[in-house]
Parts: structure tokens; C-alpha cells; sequence
């Protein structure tokens, strides 16, 4: 399975990922044989998941990967069935302390952002994190951009968020995406830093190389960000992560009661919707610009990196 999931070219932590989770579940199991198990099997892991004290998010997606792993076994004909196609977790675990810091608050964007020691920090952290709060980037898909995924379509200049680069990863097929550039970053001067590094013959955005086993790209940004969350007086476990600019992002269009299909268009989620989902084409990027120019963070304190 693990093998199988590999040659599709996503990213190697989530392959990683799956691993860890799956054998989480063989290990908690007495059988030895994938045809014996069955959804009672399946409901008694889950229960497990629950004394476990996990979020309500990361149980969630050890239930997904151990599903994915028998849905392979049933293609396989290991098994008739998948016994996990009916395990659910109530909805009612969302609203708790986790979904609280999913987020940044506007005092905590603040905070940072007229911060000296944000100030103070690197440009390619600043448009990283812009990147990130403005488009709903994930930190992986900021920081391996090269200049040439800065482009022009149908007179628009969008990011194109891509694996065609030799070390570009995504991480599935629908995070394949173009997303129109947020006017608050032309003001502030992106596309002059894009066109300079164009004129550099650069490749790169950015300095950020693949880092560990993973080739994890966003490993050194995540690193220097935390560092920074912490010399500013923001603690560890008691804040919002670098991760959570694409959780902000998905509120603020939420607020905004945007379409939830434009939405995971823009931050390349699946759509599970039959009718848009299997029969839709994209949207037009000038239905998504006009969307992504509404995200207003009325963030007067945020200066050109």
C-alpha cells in the first residue's frame, strides 16, 4: 500500500503520514489477516482513537488513512469490503479548544506584524507569510514556488501552485491550482521582487530547499517562524502556527459567505459535491479573482517587506 501511495507523486510526509497511521491501526488490532477485519473492528478503533487524546482533526485523519488503506486492499481483492466505510466521528468534537487557535485574530496579526522582530526578519519570511494569510497557501506550497509560477493568465497575474518542478510536491491532484495574486500584494510590491529575480536569471522564489527525510520545504521557514512567534511573547501551544494563515484565509471567506466550491477551488481541496465536483469545469480565474479581492484583513500595519 505504502509503495502503491509513493508512485503518485505526493509529498513524503503525507506518505509518512500514512504510514504511521495505518500501522497504528495493525498494531491495535489482534488479527493478522485484512479479510477478517470488520466494521466491528473498525468501530472498536475508533473508539480507541478517542481515549487517546488527540484532536478531534487528527483523529479524523487516522480514521481517513486506515480507510484509504482498505479501500486499496478491496481494489486488490484482499478483501470484498472495506470495513470502515461507515466509521464516523460526531461533529460535535469540532468546537473545541483546537478550533479556537485554528485561526489568527486580528489582534494576534497585529501583533505580529508591527513587531520589530517581524520587521527585522528576512524578505523571503515576510512574502512567505503574505503569500500564505493572502491566498491560502499552504507553507510547503509558498516556500518551493519559482519565479515562473508567477504568471499571467487571461490578462490576470496569478500564482500557479504546481509539482512540475524536479523537487515540487503537492499534496494531491486537486492542489494543482492557478490562484489570481491578491491586489494587497501588488501594492506592496511583489511583483517588483518577482521581476527583479527574473532579470537575475533566478529559478527560485525563494531560498528554501526540501529538508529531511520528508523534503519537507516549508521545515526551515516553520522553524524560524516558531522561533520568531516565541521572542514576540507568543507561546508554544498557546498560539496560532504558520499553518494557520490558510485556516485564516478559509474563515475570512467563509465570513464573506463565499461559495464553498470557490473556496476549495482557490485552496485546492477536494470537491466532493457530485454535481461540481465529477461534472464541473474550473472556474473562470476572473469569477476566483474577483472572490480573493474581497479577503481584507484592514491591515494598515502591514509594510512592504
Amino acid at each position: 500500500f505504502i509503495e502503491s501511495k509513493s508512485k503518485e507523486g505526493i509529498r513524503p510526509l503525507t506518505v509518512q503520514q500514512l504510514k504511521q497511521r495505518t500501522r497504528h491501526f495493525i498494531h491495535s488490532t489482534q488479527l493478522d489477516t485484512v479479510a477478517d477485519i470488520t466494521s466491528a473492528h473498525g468501530l472498536i478503533y475508533r473508539d480507541l482513537l478517542l481515549t487517546e487524546g488527540r484532536s478531534y482533526k487528527s483523529n479524523k485523519d487516522y480514521l481517513a488513512a486506515v480507510s484509504q488503506f482498505f479501500r486499496w486492499c478491496t481494489l486488490m481483492q484482499y478483501t470484498a469490503v472495506n470495513p470502515f466505510n461507515d466509521i464516523k466521528l460526531s461533529n460535535h468534537a469540532v468546537a473545541g479548544p483546537d478550533s479556537a487557535r485554528q485561526r489568527w485574530q486580528p489582534n494576534e496579526l497585529k501583533k505580529l506584524f508591527k513587531s520589530s522582530a517581524f520587521k527585522a526578519r528576512s524578505r523571503e519570511l515576510k512574502w512567505v507569510t503574505l503569500l500564505m494569510l493572502y491566498h491560502g497557501l499552504r507553507p510547503s506550497e509558498a516556500c518551493q514556488l519559482v519565479v515562473k509560477d508567477i504568471t499571467e493568465y487571461e490578462g490576470i497575474l496569478c500564482l500557479r501552485v504546481t509539482n512540475e518542478g524536479s523537487e515540487q510536491r503537492v499534496k494531491n491532484a486537486s492542489s494543482v491550482r492557478l490562484v489570481p495574486l491578491h491586489p494587497k500584494m501588488i501594492e506592496l510590491g511583489f511583483n517588483h521582487y518577482v521581476r527583479a529575480l527574473k532579470s537575475n536569471h533566478q529559478i527560485q522564489l525563494f531560498s528554501y530547499r526540501p529538508d529531511n527525510e520528508n523534503a519537507d520545504w516549508s521545515r526551515q521557514y516553520c522553524q524560524a517562524f516558531g522561533r520568531l512567534q516565541t521572542n514576540i511573547g507568543m507561546k508554544a501551544g498557546e498560539r496560532p502556527t504558520a499553518y494557520s494563515f490558510r485556516h485564516t484565509f478559509i474563515d475570512e471567506m467563509k465570513q464573506l459567505e463565499i461559495d464553498e466550491n470557490i473556496v476549495a477551488e482557490l485552496v485546492g481541496h477536494t470537491n466532493n459535491k457530485v454535481t461540481f465536483g465529477r461534472y464541473g469545469k474550473k472556474y473562470k480565474i476572473s469569477l476566483l479573482k474577483k472572490h480573493i479581492d474581497k479577503i481584507d484583513y484592514v491591515a494598515e500595519f502591514i509594510e512592504k517587506p
